[in-house]
């Protein structure tokens, strides 16, 4: 039955705050944390080199078993103080989510252990019922806070779950369920935030293995842990975690969005399955293997509302199937990773990526990184980054994966026309990365294990990695950046030498006596591909019709000039404004194009037609006005 300990004069109040943590007013949000936490929580426990099964059934309780599992907490939820302002009835319509893994170890350790011990033993049972804030995880796992187990009560409207575990070793099974309120009072007592369902010895919360209770949840919520022919034996090792009166809002389609988004990685490798369904009477709706993400991102429904995501994944496949050997950097010293001229790929393998991202073909990169833990010798360790060109302007952040889950505002909007992956697969790299992320697993942050696990410089190490796709294009990039930016600059291009083989691009190189030796290279002026021109209150831009490649999309950047630092970097929408032109003083004119205004200075042209013009004035004739194009040439 359920109970909440009184509280004992003298201590302190305290109401549970980690909830904080992952509310949202987003029903999208709170679905994503569910998602991730609780896979998050079954690859962690995978057992050996099983494939881990996760399986997400929602369904309705029969009223015959609600007295015995919600015996003693319908007062203390709607007791005065409870935070809840409408809790739903327990006795009638109760939907619950059943979150069921497979090829886990389940919750291990000592089930009556109600203290913490310093010593190594594992201990997740104790970690997982009897903490809050506080985690039991190891280096090497994907979850450090000790806060991932708060999703599941905030994903009901009674701020209740249960959980079932079955270990390896033991064979025995153990139930226990929680609900997370705030301090309350009832019948002139005032009760802690934190009751149990549990067997309750000498007021002390335990811990139910009676066989007879335990069949008889795994039939009220109809667990596939209870004999099911699609997982072998009856009572499989595992962790069962059940949501009662879970959030209307979570359905099916949101959850598998949030799957795919989070979870691609380790699915595709063959690590992870995840089944959901609507009805647990039925087969399972969808069932989230490699095969399955295969045809899933090549669907025209996944890829009109998800194409860069879809490019992504596609490019994961790539990775997980292409035996190509990746190109690599050349090893940094011990000191902070930072991109310089020292980081840099040699000569034949930036050619080869060169040629590749041409051609829009996808190709891969291994760096390698030190990292410098607070004591002992700075580490060796690796992260591999994957990309590839596109023929659309990119908007989504890049994807970094560590050790399978995507962490996902990490990196910084893909560069232009180009999707990346950066992968930690494992070792000291992943858990300096695992240590710094935020709670919900989404950033990195300067945390206290970062603080007193590593030395000074450890941020910047994670920066390296987080900056890499952009600084990866910065290599990439035949023409120099700044050159392309300044039209009023002339574009040089290197000639081809005439060979039936492509010549490979050439570089400095040092000869054995020191001497630094320039290769000689023909140049010849090319062919502006379009004139900026100023006027007296405005610039024009138009086609230059003997230009010899098409123009794919061309930036154009302004700002006043006035003050320190870049005119562009310091505009204020107060000077001018693109998105409402006409109270700006400004008149737009053009043809043979389609602008897109980017920001309050910034315009995008697509769609080129030959003979384009594109002109703004009414811009203030009494100051100086700077203008920056950057062309994106067409491949071919």
């Amino acid at each position: 039955m359920w109970n909440f300990f009184e509280h004992q004069p003298g201590r302190t109040l305290v109401d549970p705050i980690e909830e904080a943590f992952f509310s949202s007013e987003s029903d999208d949000e709170n679905a994503r944390h569910l998602v991730r936490e609780s896979i998050q929580n079954s690859l962690d426990a995978r057992l050996g080199h099983e494939t881990v099964k996760v399986r997400f059934t929602f369904g309705e309780l029969r009223d015959e078993f609600v007295n015995e599992l919600f015996e003693g907490l319908s007062d203390h939820l709607g007791a005065k103080g409870s935070g809840l302002l409408a809790p739903p009835p327990v006795n009638r319509g109760m939907r619950f989510l059943a979150i069921e893994d497979f090829g886990t170890t389940g919750l291990v350790g000592d089930p009556d252990q109600l203290q913490d011990y310093d010593n190594d033993s594992e201990d997740n049972f104790f970690y997982f019922w009897r903490n809050v804030g506080r985690s039991g995880k190891r280096a090497g796992t994907l979850g450090k806070w000790g806060l991932g187990k708060t999703v599941f009560p905030a994903s009901s409207r009674i701020n209740t779950f249960f959980g079932l575990t079955r270990r390896p070793d033991d064979s025995a099974s153990y139930l226990l369920g929680r609900c997370d309120i705030k301090t309350h009072q009832l019948n002139g007592s005032q009760y802690d935030p934190y009751g149990y369902f549990a067997r309750w010895d000498n007021g002390k919360p335990m811990a139910i293995s009676e066989p007879i209770r335990i069949n008889r949840f795994q039939e009220a919520f109809h667990l596939a842990r209870d004999d099911d022919a699609r997982y072998g034996k009856g009572d499989i090792p595992g962790l069962s975690i059940i949501i009662p009166h879970v959030v209307d809002e979570f359905n099916v389609a949101m959850l598998r969005q949030e799957v795919i988004e989070n979870y691609f990685w380790p699915i595709l490798k063959g690590d992870l399955v995840i089944e959901v369904q609507e009805n647990y009477r039925t087969p399972p709706e969808t069932t989230m293997d490699a095969e399955w993400m295969r045809k899933e991102i090549d669907s025209p429904v996944f890829r009109q509302e998800n194409r860069e995501l879809a490019d992504t994944i596609r490019l994961a496949v790539w990775a997980n199937t292409e035996q190509r050997t990746p190109a690599r950097v050349n090893q940094p010293t011990q000191s902070t990773p930072k991109w310089d001229d020292e980081t840099i790929l040699n000569e034949a393998d930036l050619n080869e990526l060169i040629d590749l991202d041409r051609d829009s073909e996808p190709f891969s990169i291994r760096i390698p990184v030190w990292v410098r833990p607070a004591t002992g010798p700075p580490l060796s360790t690796w992260f591999t980054v994957y990309g590839q060109h596109v023929p659309y302007t990119t908007r989504r952040r890049s994807y970094l994966v560590r050790q399978g889950i995507s962490v996902r505002r990490a990196c910084a909007i893909n560069p232009p026309h180009r999707v990346f992956l950066v992968v930690v697969e494992n070792g000291p790299l992943a858990d300096l990365m695992g240590f710094a992320e935020n709670p919900s697993h989404t950033n990195f942050e300067r945390t206290d294990a970062i603080k007193q696990g590593y030395q000074r410089g450890a941020m910047n190490t994670i920066g390296f990695v987080t900056s890499s796709p952009n600084a990866i294009v910065r290599m990439l990039d035949a023409q120099d950046e700044d050159s392309a930016a300044s039209l009023f600059n002339n574009i040089f291009w290197k000639v081809p030498q005439p060979s039936a083989e492509p010549q490979p691009r050439r570089r400095k190189r040092v000869v054995q006596t020191g001497e630094t030796v320039s290769p000689t290279v023909v140049v010849k002026r090319r062919v502006t591909p379009f004139f900026l021109e100023k006027s007296r209150d405005g610039f024009h831009v138009r086609d230059n019709t003997e230009r010899e490649r098409e123009i794919e999309t061309i930036i154009i950047k302004a700002g006043f000039e006035g003050g320190r630092g870049d005119p562009i970097k310091r505009h204020s929408k107060f000077d001018f404004d693109f998105h409402d032109l006409k109270s700006s003083g400004l008149s737009l004119e053009r043809s043979g194009c389609d602008p897109d205004i980017v920001s309050s200075n910034e315009v995008r042209l697509n769609d080129l037609q030959d003979g384009f013009t594109f002109r703004i004035v009414g811009f203030d004739t009494k100051r100086d006005l700077t203008v920056r194009a950057t062309p994106r040439m067409a491949k071919g």
